[in-house]
């Protein structure tokens, strides 16, 4: 992205494409799973002046910046993009007293840096799913196997994948439950309506609809087990999971007598990998070190997943069968002597 800009980068310089810019890095924030952000701190080689720029989730960055500089339109933009299968990022940016020093700079809190900021703009990318996603979907169904969806991104991004892939069914609606201010339970809405309107998930007109749940929705429902209870069979999405909370999803599902198989390709996945009855990883970064089943098939293909559990269930079956032979062989032998 930044050489499509015609800017280049070094590991501590970034060079304007007429070279009359040069930016320092002179602080780097790490990507944060709880704060869910990322930034760095550079200072213009030219004047001095220093910056701090400040990438998240576009829900995080909002709460953080000052609400004069949030955009009137920035929910239903962010919402139409999310909708439309973006994975969308906000940016925020601040500037910092040119006289502040290196030391100076590295004993600043990261509450510090990213308070009082100012909202850019979007980052918008599009992580096209794989060709063959919905024919492993229509497989595993198939096969009696119930997906859903467990990821860090947004709730209304994760419906869009879910729709183009077949975990979402497109004969039912989704209702998008969310925690309700100051924590008084879930709320329920239809994301595909303009209506702020809250709808009761038990009534006749919304009893088939399947769920999807945001990880304030999640924590409270793991909270209050009797709620869950009586919805848990409906939920197909779980949004802005953070990795505890996709470990605790998969150990709900296990405290159903269900087995429990994960995929995963980052990080952030690596507890419920390892949680999990089965993981397979979907990469070669962290998450291929704690799965015990790996993928490199035909950039990563879900069919994978088809594959080992036809394997598996073949597997069982011949143990079963054969156990079977050497009993009655052994059972007709006795008899016939």
């Amino acid at each position: 992205m930044v050489s499509a800009a015609g800017w280049t980068i070094s590991e501590k310089t970034l060079t304007s494409p007429d070279g009359e810019e040069v930016l320092e890095v002179v602080k780097q924030l790490e990507f944060d799973h709880c704060r869910m952000t990322s930034g760095v701190v550079v200072r213009v080689v030219q004047t001095g002046a220093l910056e701090v720029y400040i990438k998240g989730s576009y829900e995080k960055i909002q709460s953080i910046s000052a609400p004069e500089s949030v955009p009137s339109d920035y929910d239903a933009k962010t919402q139409k993009c999310a909708k439309d299968g973006y994975y969308v990022l906000g940016i925020a940016h601040k500037s910092l007293p040119p006289s502040l020093t290196t030391q100076q700079l590295a004993d600043m809190t990261r509450d510090s840096l990213e308070s009082g900021l100012g909202i850019c703009g979007l980052l918008l990318f599009r992580n096209e799913m794989k060709k063959d996603s919905p024919k492993a979907i229509r497989e595993l169904n198939k096969g009696s196997i119930k997906s859903v969806i467990c990821t860090g991104d947004n709730a209304l991004t994760g419906i869009s994948i879910g729709k183009q892939c077949g975990i979402v069914e497109e004969d039912f609606g989704v209702l998008l439950g969310d925690l309700a201010p100051g924590g008084g339970g879930i709320e329920w809405r239809d994301p595909d309506s303009d209506s702020l309107k809250l709808c009761d998930l038990h009534s006749p007109d919304f009893c088939d609809w399947q769920l999807a749940v945001t990880q304030g929705a999640w924590q409270h429902l793991h909270g209050h087990l009797h709620e869950l209870e009586e919805i848990w069979t409906r939920v197909i999405v779980f949004a802005r999971m953070k990795p505890e909370d996709k470990i605790n999803v998969v150990k709900y599902f296990q405290s159903r007598n269900l087995i429990v198989g994960m995929c995963g390709d980052g990080g952030n996945d690596c507890g419920g990998l390892r949680a999990a009855h089965a993981g397979l990883a979907l990469s070669d970064a962290e998450a291929s070190m704690v799965s015990p089943f790996a993928t490199g098939r035909d950039g990563k293909s879900l069919l994978t997943v088809v594959d080992l559990i036809r394997e598996g269930r073949a597997c069982l079956a011949t143990n079963m069968a054969t156990f079977q032979y050497f009993i009655v062989y052994g059972f007709t032998l006795t008899s016939i002597r």
